[in-house]
């Protein structure tokens, strides 16, 4: 693919989530966008908005990479952004019920930070608030050079530790990174990365219970590592390269070369981009093969500890050009998605795959949001809710090739039921990457990135579905019980809206009568109350309270309430 898909954009956080992070004022209304946006709002996803300024810290320059949610409406995204001094630093942004806080400076990374560049590279949250977290640091080495240091760093109920650098790695100039982190339900997190200290790059773990991080380890036979992925506690699989590497019971064996299946030439070269392990033993890889002119997005799984041959996915063409998998994700052993690019007639299209009981399906080409000849796509992220399989999620990014207009974005796009949806334009004319995605239940999805022009300016948004109204309830209207026939005089209405699946509704909720508005109440906290007069109060009216909605919240109504021959005073 072309380089606006290889290249980190300077641009600032992009979240798929909550209205307690949404500012105001003319940087912060929506991106410029397709009439899509507002049919995602309609159906699953809710416009973008840009991220509001935490003090001491600039609302440009930042990007959000990875994001982990532990259960709907309570994620962590992670990234980098700038302060008020020019400096990046690692930033998480945490939600909690359904609203996301400012961005925040990782603890203890502002201090080790010398060399003015940190970032968070991977999050995994095991339950709200329970996260564990990793990334780098710079720190001024010899000369003019500056180097890599890996962190680690815990959230326990609600509340982040102070970030450590990765116990019993040696500093050299060379440097260290933490490039991926993987939590299980009971809290045992694996974090892994690259170490570079003998002048080739070697894969190492730490790993944390109820303590502290252990001392890093080295994973023999791994040059680096890419991502981490653990079924359950001690039991893991980690991929570079052409490498895949299994732990049971925390002993990591020596990584090694998959066997290659039918059609695939030992000539040619095999590069793992994601792995994801639903249960102990239980895998799946995905990446790109290439030999000569052949080229094929490919596949391997384990089962019950037993790695299967590398396979091309069927359906896709091969001598096109570039084909490869980005992104896998299981929602359990033998059910998994995974998304990626190929390249048809020239040009770069963008498609997802799902596995159902071990087999694999036939590619799903994902419709160019751009609707236009001429243009690259790539699905860059997926993810699966735990449980039954066919409810997962896919994001990416398009863009426009010379010599039509240039014009890039995001997008989005469900699988629902084991069907994919079409992909919803999220942004559109402003270059950026929507890389972060987790699903923690079918349909409640949380997202971000990075939008542009450069520097760009960070926005939210976030899976409808996730915060869809289910009740508003009204009080003070009924007639008090045992009340005495008799003019109708004031009366207070106070209104509740909830939302089945957390958060707290914003905006406003109008009192009709028919056709007419009695009373408009701006919702605090997801409540209000409105003085009514007699004459709103006549006898017999059936008033409805209508929540309107909002860019996080989906409208709803409640039932009609008839005013008896007295109101309650």
């Amino acid at each position: 693919m072309r380089n606006w898909l290889k290249t980190r954009i300077g641009a600032t956080a992009v979240l798929v989530a909550a209205a307690g992070a949404l500012g105001s004022g003319p940087a912060s209304g929506a991106l410029a966008a397709s009439p899509g946006v507002a049919a995602a709002r309609g159906g699953t996803w809710s416009a973008p908005r840009f991220l509001r300024r935490a003090p001491g810290l600039e609302s440009r320059g930042s990007y959000v990479g990875t994001l982990s949610c532990g259960s709907p409406g309570n994620c962590v995204a992670g990234g980098s952004v700038t302060d008020s001094g020019g400096m990046r630093q690692a930033m998480v942004v945490d939600e909690v019920n359904g609203s996301w806080r400012m961005p925040r400076i990782v603890p203890g990374t502002q201090a080790l930070n010398a060399g003015g560049y940190a970032e968070v590279t991977s999050v995994s949250c095991w339950s709200p608030g329970d996260c564990a977290a990793g990334g780098d640091y710079l720190v001024p080495a010899s000369g003019s050079r500056a180097s890599e240091r890996a962190y680690v760093v815990t959230e326990a109920n609600g509340t982040w530790g102070t970030a450590r650098p990765v116990p019993g790695i040696v500093s050299s100039t060379l440097g260290s990174m933490v490039t991926s982190v993987s939590c299980t339900p009971d809290g045992t997190c694996v974090a892994g990365g690259n170490d570079d200290a003998t002048g080739a790059s070697q894969g190492f773990v730490t790993s944390r219970g109820d303590g502290p991080w252990s001392a890093a380890r080295d994973i023999p036979g791994l040059g680096g590592l890419a991502q981490v992925s653990c079924g359950a506690a001690g039991d893991c699989a980690a991929i570079s390269g052409d490498h895949v590497a299994t732990s049971a019971a925390g002993t990591w064996d020596r990584a090694r070369r998959l066997p290659l299946g039918a059609g695939l030439s030992a000539s040619g070269e095999v590069y793992y981009a994601s792995i994801s392990c639903p249960g102990a033993g239980d895998c799946a890889a995905g990446g790109r093969y290439g030999a000569a002119h052949v080229n094929e997005a490919v596949v391997a799984d384990e089962h019950r500890g037993r790695w299967g041959a590398v396979q091309p996915l069927g359906g896709l063409p091969r001598y096109g050009g570039p084909a490869g998998i980005e992104s896998v994700s299981c929602s359990a052993p033998g059910d998994c998605a995974a998304g990626g690019d190929y390249v048809r007639r020239d040009e770069p299209l963008a498609f997802v795959v799902a596995e159902s009981a071990g087999t694999w399906g036939t590619p799903h080409t994902v419709a160019s949001p751009a609707a236009r000849a001429g243009s690259q796509a790539r699905v860059g992220a997926v993810s699966c809710p735990p449980g039954p399989a066919g409810d997962c999620a896919y994001a990416g990014e398009w863009a426009s090739e010379p010599p039509s207009p240039t014009m890039s974005g995001m997008f989005l796009g469900e699988q629902s039921g084991g069907t994919w949806t079409p992909a919803l334009i999220v942004t559109s004319g402003t270059a950026g990457a929507l890389r972060a995605l987790s699903c923690p239940a079918a349909g409640l999805c949380a997202a971000g990135g990075q939008a542009g022009p450069d520097p760009g300016a960070g926005f939210v948004l976030r899976s409808a579905t996730t915060t869809a109204t289910s009740l508003v309830i009204v009080r003070g209207l009924a007639p008090r019980a045992g009340a005495a026939p008799g003019p109708v005089k004031t009366a207070r209405a106070t209104v509740w809206v909830m939302s089945r699946n957390g958060g707290t509704p914003d905006g406003q909720v109008m009192l009709i009568d028919g056709s007419a508005t009695i009373c408009a109440i701006t919702l605090t906290r997801g409540t209000g109350r409105c003085l009514l007069s007699a004459a709103a109060l006549r006898p017999g009216a059936a008033v409805v309270a209508r929540y309107l909605g909002s860019a996080d919240f989906f409208g709803s109504a409640s039932p009609r309430l008839v005013i008896g021959p007295r109101s309650r005073r």
